[in-house]
């Protein structure tokens, strides 16, 4: 009898164990946004960049320059295939599905600007960085 329950409590077990789910955990998806490239240099006077995706369900989640942070506007509908973000001299714009393009004006700073775009499609976060010369 001991020996009937052992095996059913081992059977049990592997049983279980093959019914775990053996996904990535959250916050681990593979690439679906598919950046054509992650990083861009603009010139010192008004410069922009484009960026293009393969994926089309992608959305922007922050915008960082140098050391702050901003966050598009509720009234910005993120799911939607364009929308522009300005925020001080720098405009991010989703142009289409595929298209993400990036102007900073002229930079009088003195100082490099560094501008970081958060990306997000689901559970996978990407980002592009753009450095911008100084004047």
């Amino acid at each position: 009898m001991k020996n009937i329950q052992l095996f059913l409590l081992l059977l049990l077990s592997v049983f279980i164990y093959s019914s775990c789910e053996k996904d990535d955990p959250d916050g681990k998806w593979d690439d679906n946004i598919k950046l054509s490239s992650k990083w861009a240099d603009l010139e010192a006077t008004a410069d922009s960049a484009t960026f293009t995706t393969e994926g089309t369900w992608w959305w922007v989640t922050e915008i960082t320059m140098n050391d702050s942070t901003y966050f598009p506007a509720d009234s910005i509908n993120l799911e939607a295939d364009s929308y522009v973000i300005q925020v001080e001299d720098v405009v991010v714009e989703r142009k289409d599905a595929n298209t993400l393009f990036v102007k900073a004006q002229e930079n009088t700073t003195g100082e490099e600007r560094t501008i970081r775009v958060g990306l997000e499609a689901g559970d996978y976060f990407d980002s592009v960085t753009v450095t911008q010369a100084a004047n």
